[in-house]
C-alpha cells in the first residue's frame, strides 16, 4: 500500500467517526420516543394518595391550573401531568398559572416559602407530599 492509500483509510475513518456517533445519537432519541417507560399501577395509586387532600378543597368542576418545578425531560414531565389530570377528574387541567385556582406538584415534597408563585396568588394551601393550591389574587 502506499502513503496515498494510507492517507485515504486515515481520513475516511476519521470523517466516518462522528458520522455515526451522530447516527447513534438519533437511535438512541427514536428509542426513548418509541418505547418510553410505561406507567405503573403503583406510580397511578402513588398520585390519587398524593392528591386525595386537594380533591377535597378545589371546586367539583371547571378548569384548574397546573405548574410544576420538575425539570426532567419531557416524557415525563407530561406523564406527571396526564396522571394528575386522572387523580382529579373530573375537574380539568390546563398546564398554565393562568387560572383562579392553580394545582402546584413539586419534585421536593415540602413547598418552600418566599416562592415565586407568592407573588402571582394570595393564598397557598400546602397539601404536603409536595401537592399545592394556588388561588389567583383579584385584579
Amino acid at each position: 500500500m502506499n502513503v496515498f492509500s494510507e492517507n485515504r483509510i486515515k481520513i475516511a475513518i476519521i470523517l466516518t467517526l462522528p458520522f455515526c456517533c451522530i447516527i447513534l445519537q438519533i437511535l438512541s432519541l427514536i428509542d426513548i420516543i418509541v418505547s418510553p417507560q410505561k406507567v405503573r399501577s403503583e406510580d397511578i395509586t402513588f398520585y390519587e394518595k398524593r392528591f386525595k387532600n386537594l380533591t377535597r378543597v378545589l371546586p367539583s368542576n371547571g378548569t384548574v391550573g397546573y405548574v410544576s418545578d420538575c425539570v426532567e425531560n419531557v416524557y415525563t414531565i407530561n406523564t406527571r401531568l396526564y396522571i394528575a389530570q386522572y387523580a382529579l377528574a373530573p375537574v380539568i387541567i390546563v398546564k398554565s398559572a393562568d387560572a383562579q385556582f392553580v394545582v402546584g406538584n413539586f419534585c421536593d415534597s415540602v413547598i418552600t416559602p418566599g416562592s415565586n408563585y407568592e407573588l402571582i396568588f394570595n393564598s397557598c394551601k400546602d397539601l404536603s407530599k409536595g401537592v399545592a393550591l394556588f388561588q389567583r389574587k383579584d385584579e
